[in-house]
């Protein structure tokens, strides 16, 4: 590999080899159609989409959230994806240049992807439907190029109704993927409530996974920016009595 690919860092070769059983056929023409990948997309040409550039802010890179097994935390928030604003090549490339950066090539650095299906007050909360063309782009594109990068992916909320939908996604999915895949059941919050969702989103039984304590105990993983192409940032809740009582205790005069 190495003489094939002498500008390839050797943990880059070796993540291709392990992806492909070792098979040097297998994984010279994975790691040479990714360094064609590489060459045209990362870094993105200027006229790219991005996230907050034409794209929404749907990944979010939790650095202060430690897993139980070393790897780095993101999440991919559902109700931010909008079909309207990007082709699934779109938000493919957008989020592999977010992940590019905070996983070297020269690392076996791995990640535990939070995948958040809950909706999002303000967000576009396209149905699951809409969104599997864009699904199949990031499992095809991803699994290409990122190979041996992913720990662990969880899904939540999952409630036995949308398990139809799992089963959908596993079709393109890689085998190996899959086996990597956690679902944690929950329910779905109505939409009319969404406003009023002033909480940790991450359910309890992520604990088995994850170090509750480091995991951004505010809405939306302390994301505050805009929730929409083109739209501002939310507007604060208004600081009221009751809102510093929860916070700080009881308040006397």
């Amino acid at each position: 590999m190495a003489e094939a690919f002498p500008d390839s860092p050797p943990a880059e070769r070796q993540r291709f080899l392990d992806a492909r059983d070792q098979n040097f056929s297998k994984a010279s023409e994975l790691l040479r159609k990714h360094l064609a990948f590489r060459a045209a997309s990362l870094p993105p040409p200027a006229d790219q989409k991005l996230i907050d550039n034409g794209l929404p802010h749907f990944l979010i890179d939790l650095a202060d959230a430690q897993s139980l097994d070393g790897s780095k935390v993101i999440v991919a928030v559902g109700a931010m994806l909008d079909p309207s604003f990007g082709t699934p090549y779109d938000y493919a490339v957008a989020t592999a240049a977010f992940l590019d950066p905070r996983f070297p090539r020269d690392s076996m650095k791995r990640m535990t992807l939070i995948v958040d299906v809950d909706g999002v007050a303000g967000g576009a909360n396209a149905p699951p439907t809409k969104l599997m063309a864009i699904l199949r782009e990031f499992a095809r594109v991803l699994g290409n190029n990122f190979p041996e990068r992913l720990e662990k992916m969880i899904v939540y909320p999952v409630p036995a109704a949308l398990r139809w939908l799992w089963t959908a996604i596993k079709f393109f999915l890689d085998p190996v993927t899959a086996a990597k895949t956690v679902l944690l059941p929950g329910s779905s919050t109505p939409m009319n409530e969404l406003k009023g969702l002033e909480r940790a989103r991450h359910p309890k039984e992520i604990e088995k996974y994850i170090d509750v304590q480091t995991m951004p105990d505010s809405p939306l993983y302390g994301y505050t920016g805009p929730r929409r192409v083109g739209e501002p940032p939310p507007c604060p809740a208004p600081i009221t009595v009751e809102r510093l009582r929860l916070r700080f205790g009881n308040i006397t005069r």
